[in-house]
């Protein structure tokens, strides 16, 4: 399924690319995005006795719309969650749950902006804060923290100036790393 989500990326990426002319239209400078979606760790850590599972993924985004130019650039304030399930031995099952939330810097190339029917294709760079969530070991419940860095590449595509659909990655260390699909409600954007 991971690698059709990554064909499936690309192709959307190279179809925006051929089929669409980069030229800039005159659209409005600022927009706020509230978001939601779902989303799904990337690596499994343990072989094939972990289970991963779907979570939520959530946030805002602000961004400038440079003029003369398909390009824009913000912040994106994000939250996701998820959980994974192991096997430990004889029945006994291991759960715990990973969230991230991150604050990245975006910039997006966008393709036919303001048209109805427009792709983009950006990267983020930020920070995050992970958590891993462990019930059951001796006191109860066991959070470890820990901060870094996250690097977020995105490909997408804007339907009527009022519905935005992405697809994104994550990547932070090798134990929490997400590709995420959301949908997005962007407010303030569009032709001027």
């Amino acid at each position: 399924m991971k690698k059709r989500i990554t064909l499936t990326a690309f192709a959307l990426l190279c179809a925006s690319i051929i089929c669409h002319s980069l030229s800039a239209q005159s659209v409005k400078h600022v927009e706020v995005e509230p978001y939601i979606g779902l989303g799904l760790p990337l690596r499994d850590i343990g072989g094939k006795e972990i289970r991963e599972t779907a979570g939520l993924d959530a946030g805002i985004e602000f961004r400038y719309n440079l003029q003369e130019m398909p390009i824009s650039v913000g912040a994106d304030l994000n939250v996701s969650a998820a959980a994974r399930t192991k096997d430990i031995s004889e029945g006994r099952v291991s759960h715990n749950s990973q969230r991230m939330v991150s604050l990245t810097a975006i910039c997006d190339w966008n393709f036919r902006q303001g048209d109805n029917v427009a792709f983009f294709t950006g990267v983020g760079l930020g920070l995050a804060q992970r958590e891993t969530i462990q019930p059951g070991i001796d006191r109860g419940i066991g959070i470890c923290p820990t901060y870094g860095l996250v690097a977020a590449p995105r490909i997408g595509i804007e339907l009527w100036n009022h519905f935005r659909f992405t697809l994104e990655t994550r990547i932070t260390q090798r134990d929490y790393n997400v590709i995420a699909f959301r949908l997005g409600i962007p407010l303030g954007g569009g032709r001027q």
